[in-house]
Protein backbone atom coordinates (compact mmCIF):
# COMPACT_ATOMS: atom_id res chain seq x y z
CA UNK A 1 0.00 0.00 0.00
CA UNK A 2 1.22 3.85 0.14
CA UNK A 3 0.88 4.23 3.47
CA UNK A 4 3.60 1.12 4.06
CA UNK A 5 5.72 2.48 1.25
CA UNK A 6 5.77 5.98 2.38
CA UNK A 7 6.31 4.81 5.85
CA UNK A 8 9.24 2.30 5.08
CA UNK A 9 11.19 5.03 2.94
CA UNK A 10 11.17 7.31 6.54
CA UNK A 11 14.65 7.89 7.82
CA UNK A 12 15.98 5.08 10.44
CA UNK A 13 13.16 2.92 9.01
CA UNK A 14 15.37 0.33 7.78
CA UNK A 15 18.31 -0.02 10.33
CA UNK A 16 17.09 -3.16 11.33
CA UNK A 17 18.09 -4.83 7.85
CA UNK A 18 21.69 -3.27 8.03
CA UNK A 19 22.47 -3.58 11.89
CA UNK A 20 25.43 -5.32 12.59
CA UNK A 21 24.81 -8.24 15.46
CA UNK A 22 27.47 -7.22 17.77
CA UNK A 23 25.37 -7.63 21.35
CA UNK A 24 21.90 -8.41 22.53
CA UNK A 25 20.72 -4.97 21.77
CA UNK A 26 21.15 -5.31 18.06
CA UNK A 27 20.18 -8.60 17.42
CA UNK A 28 16.56 -9.20 15.98
CA UNK A 29 16.00 -12.91 16.86
CA UNK A 30 14.92 -15.10 13.28
CA UNK A 31 11.50 -14.90 14.29
CA UNK A 32 11.06 -11.29 14.17
CA UNK A 33 13.04 -10.93 11.39
CA UNK A 34 10.51 -13.24 9.44
CA UNK A 35 7.57 -11.07 11.11
CA UNK A 36 9.61 -7.64 10.70
CA UNK A 37 10.22 -8.68 6.83
CA UNK A 38 6.74 -9.62 5.83
CA UNK A 39 5.76 -6.84 7.59
CA UNK A 40 7.97 -4.43 5.34
CA UNK A 41 6.99 -6.18 2.17
CA UNK A 42 3.12 -5.94 2.77
CA UNK A 43 2.61 -9.21 3.60
CA UNK A 44 0.49 -11.25 6.45
CA UNK A 45 2.08 -12.18 9.51
CA UNK A 46 1.36 -16.14 8.57
CA UNK A 47 0.36 -17.47 5.64
CA UNK A 48 -3.21 -18.68 7.59
CA UNK A 49 -4.23 -15.63 9.37
CA UNK A 50 -7.22 -16.37 11.76
CA UNK A 51 -10.57 -15.07 10.37
CA UNK A 52 -10.83 -12.61 13.06
CA UNK A 53 -8.73 -10.79 15.97
CA UNK A 54 -9.63 -11.75 19.86
CA UNK A 55 -11.56 -8.11 19.97
CA UNK A 56 -13.75 -9.16 16.96
CA UNK A 57 -12.10 -7.43 14.50
CA UNK A 58 -12.08 -8.89 10.97
CA UNK A 59 -8.77 -9.71 9.47
CA UNK A 60 -9.57 -10.26 6.12
CA UNK A 61 -8.80 -6.29 5.69
CA UNK A 62 -6.09 -5.66 8.27
CA UNK A 63 -3.76 -8.39 8.69
CA UNK A 64 -1.43 -6.31 10.93
CA UNK A 65 -4.45 -4.84 13.14
CA UNK A 66 -2.82 -6.49 16.44
CA UNK A 67 -0.46 -3.36 16.10
CA UNK A 68 -3.06 -1.24 16.68
CA UNK A 69 -5.82 -3.46 18.68
CA UNK A 70 -6.49 -2.05 22.24
CA UNK A 71 -6.42 -5.77 23.77
CA UNK A 72 -2.34 -5.01 22.80
CA UNK A 73 -2.10 -1.83 24.28
CA UNK A 74 -1.78 -2.67 28.42
CA UNK A 75 0.91 -5.79 27.46
CA UNK A 76 3.53 -6.34 24.18
CA UNK A 77 2.52 -2.61 23.15
CA UNK A 78 3.44 -1.32 26.67
CA UNK A 79 6.74 -3.42 26.47
CA UNK A 80 7.93 -2.16 23.26
CA UNK A 81 7.48 1.22 24.72
CA UNK A 82 9.26 0.73 27.50
CA UNK A 83 12.17 -1.24 25.71
CA UNK A 84 12.37 2.47 23.59
CA UNK A 85 13.02 4.00 26.77
CA UNK A 86 15.76 1.93 28.53
CA UNK A 87 17.44 1.97 25.59
CA UNK A 88 17.36 5.88 25.61
CA UNK A 89 18.51 5.74 29.48
CA UNK A 90 21.23 3.46 28.65
CA UNK A 91 22.93 5.16 25.69
CA UNK A 92 22.85 8.62 28.01
CA UNK A 93 24.31 7.06 30.70
CA UNK A 94 27.28 5.37 29.12
CA UNK A 95 28.43 8.88 27.13
CA UNK A 96 28.35 9.79 31.01
CA UNK A 97 25.20 12.01 31.26
CA UNK A 98 22.25 11.55 33.79
CA UNK A 99 19.00 9.95 33.07
CA UNK A 100 16.21 9.17 35.20
CA UNK A 101 13.32 6.99 33.85
CA UNK A 102 9.60 7.79 35.15
CA UNK A 103 11.04 10.98 37.02
CA UNK A 104 9.13 11.38 40.20
CA UNK A 105 11.03 14.16 41.91
CA UNK A 106 9.07 16.30 39.61
CA UNK A 107 5.66 17.41 40.54
CA UNK A 108 3.27 16.81 37.63
CA UNK A 109 -0.60 15.77 37.02
CA UNK A 110 -1.75 12.58 37.53
CA UNK A 111 -2.07 12.30 33.48
CA UNK A 112 1.22 14.22 32.84
CA UNK A 113 4.71 12.11 33.69
CA UNK A 114 7.11 11.79 30.72
CA UNK A 115 9.28 8.72 30.31
CA UNK A 116 12.46 10.20 30.68
CA UNK A 117 14.52 13.12 31.90
CA UNK A 118 18.08 13.38 30.87
CA UNK A 119 21.04 16.02 31.54
CA UNK A 120 20.97 16.68 28.05
CA UNK A 121 19.97 20.57 28.02
CA UNK A 122 17.71 19.34 30.85
CA UNK A 123 15.39 17.61 28.37
CA UNK A 124 11.79 15.55 29.36
CA UNK A 125 11.33 12.92 26.66
CA UNK A 126 8.05 11.06 26.17
CA UNK A 127 8.57 8.10 23.91
CA UNK A 128 5.21 6.82 21.92
CA UNK A 129 5.60 4.36 18.98
CA UNK A 130 2.36 4.83 16.11
CA UNK A 131 1.24 2.37 13.37
CA UNK A 132 0.41 4.27 10.07
CA UNK A 133 -1.57 1.20 9.32
CA UNK A 134 -4.16 1.99 11.70
CA UNK A 135 -7.28 3.21 10.30
CA UNK A 136 -7.46 6.49 12.52
CA UNK A 137 -4.36 7.63 10.29
CA UNK A 138 -4.95 7.18 7.55
CA UNK A 139 -5.26 10.28 5.83
CA UNK A 140 -2.48 11.68 7.76
CA UNK A 141 -0.25 8.25 6.92
CA UNK A 142 -0.23 9.00 3.61
CA UNK A 143 2.83 11.87 3.89
CA UNK A 144 6.10 10.67 5.40
CA UNK A 145 6.23 10.49 8.84
CA UNK A 146 2.68 11.74 9.11
CA UNK A 147 1.70 9.63 12.14
CA UNK A 148 4.69 10.48 14.08
CA UNK A 149 4.43 13.77 13.66
CA UNK A 150 0.74 14.06 14.70
CA UNK A 151 1.85 12.02 17.70
CA UNK A 152 4.44 15.05 18.97
CA UNK A 153 1.74 17.72 18.11
CA UNK A 154 -0.39 15.74 20.67
CA UNK A 155 2.44 15.53 22.77
CA UNK A 156 3.30 18.84 22.94
CA UNK A 157 -0.20 20.11 23.60
CA UNK A 158 -0.58 18.04 26.51
CA UNK A 159 2.69 19.04 28.57
CA UNK A 160 2.20 22.97 26.98
CA UNK A 161 1.15 23.65 30.31
CA UNK A 162 3.82 22.39 32.33
CA UNK A 163 6.98 23.56 29.84
CA UNK A 164 5.57 26.76 30.56
CA UNK A 165 5.77 26.74 34.23
CA UNK A 166 8.71 24.60 34.74
CA UNK A 167 11.01 25.75 32.30
CA UNK A 168 11.66 22.57 31.33
CA UNK A 169 11.97 21.41 27.21
CA UNK A 170 9.51 18.51 26.44
CA UNK A 171 10.54 16.47 23.57
CA UNK A 172 8.21 14.04 22.42
CA UNK A 173 10.21 10.98 20.49
CA UNK A 174 7.66 9.36 18.23
CA UNK A 175 8.83 6.44 15.95
CA UNK A 176 6.25 4.47 14.01
CA UNK A 177 5.82 1.12 13.46
CA UNK A 178 7.64 0.32 10.45
CA UNK A 179 10.50 1.87 11.84
CA UNK A 180 10.68 5.58 11.20
CA UNK A 181 11.79 8.51 13.44
CA UNK A 182 9.75 11.76 14.14
CA UNK A 183 11.80 15.09 13.39
CA UNK A 184 11.44 15.40 17.23
CA UNK A 185 13.02 12.33 17.59
CA UNK A 186 15.30 13.05 15.15
CA UNK A 187 16.57 16.52 16.88
CA UNK A 188 16.78 14.05 20.39
CA UNK A 189 19.31 12.17 18.77
CA UNK A 190 21.32 15.19 17.78
CA UNK A 191 21.29 16.22 21.12
CA UNK A 192 22.18 13.49 22.75
CA UNK A 193 24.98 13.08 20.00
CA UNK A 194 26.28 16.73 20.70
CA UNK A 195 26.33 16.29 24.77
CA UNK A 196 28.65 12.96 23.45
CA UNK A 197 30.74 15.24 21.64
CA UNK A 198 31.15 17.76 24.37
CA UNK A 199 31.60 15.51 27.54
CA UNK A 200 34.75 13.92 26.48
CA UNK A 201 33.18 10.21 26.12
CA UNK A 202 35.19 7.51 25.07
CA UNK A 203 32.01 6.87 23.01
CA UNK A 204 33.04 8.24 18.97
CA UNK A 205 29.85 10.49 17.68
CA UNK A 206 29.40 8.23 15.19
CA UNK A 207 28.72 4.86 17.60
CA UNK A 208 26.83 6.78 19.77
CA UNK A 209 24.21 7.99 17.08
CA UNK A 210 24.68 4.42 14.65
CA UNK A 211 24.56 2.07 18.16
CA UNK A 212 21.54 4.62 19.38
CA UNK A 213 18.90 4.64 16.73
CA UNK A 214 20.25 1.07 15.30
CA UNK A 215 19.08 -0.40 18.81
CA UNK A 216 15.95 1.15 18.95
CA UNK A 217 15.16 0.32 15.61
CA UNK A 218 16.05 -3.73 16.50
CA UNK A 219 13.98 -2.89 19.79
CA UNK A 220 10.57 -1.47 17.79
CA UNK A 221 11.17 -4.93 15.25
CA UNK A 222 10.94 -6.55 18.63
CA UNK A 223 8.01 -5.36 19.68
CA UNK A 224 6.05 -5.61 16.89
CA UNK A 225 6.65 -8.94 16.62
CA UNK A 226 6.21 -9.67 20.14
CA UNK A 227 2.39 -7.87 19.82
CA UNK A 228 1.69 -9.86 16.75
CA UNK A 229 2.43 -13.25 18.08
CA UNK A 230 0.57 -12.06 21.47
CA UNK A 231 -2.26 -11.49 19.32
CA UNK A 232 -2.37 -14.18 17.31
CA UNK A 233 -2.32 -16.59 19.98
CA UNK A 234 -5.56 -14.63 21.30
CA UNK A 235 -7.05 -14.86 17.89
CA UNK A 236 -6.57 -18.35 18.13
CA UNK A 237 -7.64 -19.12 21.56
CA UNK A 238 -10.87 -17.44 20.88
CA UNK A 239 -12.02 -19.15 17.43
CA UNK A 240 -10.94 -22.58 19.40
CA UNK A 241 -13.05 -21.91 22.44
CA UNK A 242 -16.04 -20.35 20.01
CA UNK A 243 -15.96 -23.87 17.50
CA UNK A 244 -15.69 -25.85 21.26
CA UNK A 245 -18.79 -23.77 21.83
CA UNK A 246 -20.87 -24.45 18.87
CA UNK A 247 -20.19 -28.17 18.96
CA UNK A 248 -21.45 -28.03 22.40
CA UNK A 249 -24.33 -26.33 21.24
CA UNK A 250 -25.02 -28.44 18.26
Amino acid sequence: SVIRLVSCSSGHAGNWITTIPSDHASVLPSPSFRLAARFRLGLPPVDKLPTACACGFSLAGDPWHFLSCKYMRGGAVTLRHNHVVQIIAAWVRRISGAAMVEPNHIRFSVRQRPDLIMGVDNMLVDVVVTHPGAPSYHSVAQEPLGTAKRAEKRKLKHYAAFAKESGFTVNPFALESFGGFGPSAQAVVKRIVHFASQSHSIWPTGVVRSGLCNAISIAIQRGNAHTVISGLQLALLRSHSSSRAIRRAG
